[in-house]
């Protein structure tokens, strides 16, 4: 199942009552994002949410949970503030173009999310290597792939007939390692750091 339509299935339990039963005890819920979007030139597998449906959750929770950012959650998981509410934590992986207006449809609806931001792609024109992976799939003309042995996995052919599903198909095919010898590190920034941001809804430019 595609993951938009897993997310799409989790929210309507959500919404169901399987989760929202859960969350009327003091528990904490982690909501992993990474693209939101409707359509991507790359990876479709990454869209978590599409803007309508972020603008929705985000509603939702904000009615039905306390959402806290990062200090809170710091404070939550150091033991100096007890989990006493339902509690959810928003993150976004990667930080995405596209998680900019996601953070401003948070912050209009007064929900905090957390962005790690990979740093070492910020003002370059490199992309990361899945992504140029899932960019070939998706584009080429090509009606089957050949992809040969990668860190003793493979090698593969798989069917290029549908585009983003071969785009997904050749990551989840690859090890977590392949993007050594794929041969797409040598423009790649040497050192990547994951730094978290955390979007303040009460801060004013």
């Amino acid at each position: 199942m595609h993951k938009v339509e897993l997310l799409a299935v989790g929210w309507e339990r959500v919404l169901g009552g399987r989760v929202a039963q859960s969350l009327r005890a003091p528990t904490l819920l982690s909501l992993a994002y990474h693209r939101v979007a409707d359509n991507v030139a790359c990876d479709d597998g990454l869209i978590s949410a599409t803007p309508t449906e972020l603008e929705w959750q985000a509603a939702w929770l904000r009615q039905n949970a306390r959402v806290v950012g990062g200090d809170e959650l710091v404070t939550l998981l150091r033991g100096d503030t007890a989990l006493t509410e339902p509690t959810v934590c928003l993150t976004f992986d990667d930080a995405y173009v596209d998680n900019f207006a996601a953070g401003l449809a948070l912050a209009r609806h007064g929900v905090p999310a957390i962005f790690f931001v990979a740093t070492g792609f910020v003002e370059t024109s490199t992309i990361p290597w899945w992504d140029r992976l899932a960019y070939a799939a998706k584009h080429t003309a090509r009606r089957t792939l050949a992809i040969r042995s990668v860190g003793g996995h493979g090698p593969w052919t798989l069917d290029n007939a549908d585009h983003a599903a071969a785009a997904e198909a050749v990551i989840e095919q690859l090890p977590d390692h392949a993007h050594e010898p794929c041969g797409f590190a040598h423009d790649a920034p040497p050192v990547v750091r994951r730094q978290p941001a955390t979007v303040d809804p009460t801060a004013r430019d």
